[in-house]
């Protein structure tokens, strides 16, 4: 998967391939072949080539974050647990292990978190590459190609669309 993700990275990279479309098909590959049961091992398998690529492309504007810019082989060594760090703070399953908060029980960390959780103090939000992914396809202005992702991505649509309004 590491090597895929790699390559589907580089291919963006060269513009041969849009990012939702090869965000998507990691995505699909890892559910054909069992991986999502480890969905945040999954994101950041499939997010580290890709943060790295939009690093170094000229036309995109710097990420926004407070990680290091990666520069060729010059990365800091912990650059990919700052990286894993990041992910686990947006997600409300994992950021008890660094703010020092007690862990969720087991059925939030392996239940939905999705609207079926109303009334639940953390509200389901889409991973940031599908976030990303979306607001690029919104860009390229194709309402039918953006209708397609969506029917793809039912459960996050509704986030997504309610974002949109509010942006």
């Amino acid at each position: 998967m590491h090597d895929l993700a790699d390559s589907k990275a580089y291919r963006y990279a060269h513009h041969q391939i849009e990012l939702p479309d090869a965000v998507d098909e990691l995505q699909r590959l890892a559910e054909r072949t069992g991986l999502t049961a480890d969905q945040d091992l999954v994101q950041n398998v499939i997010a580290g080539p890709f943060a790295w690529v939009r690093g170094h492309l000229q036309d995109n504007a710097a990420q926004d974050c407070d990680l290091p810019e990666p520069h060729g082989e010059n990365l800091p060594p912990d650059y990919a647990s700052q990286l894993v760090k990041r992910f686990e703070l947006d997600d409300p399953r994992d950021a008890w292990k660094h703010t020092g908060e007690l862990p969720p029980t087991a059925d939030f960390r392996n239940g939905p978190i999705g609207p079926e959780r109303a009334g639940k103090p953390h509200s389901y939000k889409p991973a940031d590459s599908t976030v990303d992914a979306f607001l690029n396809l919104v860009r390229l202005g194709d309402r039918e190609r953006l209708r397609i992702w969506l029917d793809d991505h039912r459960r996050d649509a509704p986030y997504l669309l309610e974002y949109l309004r509010a942006v």
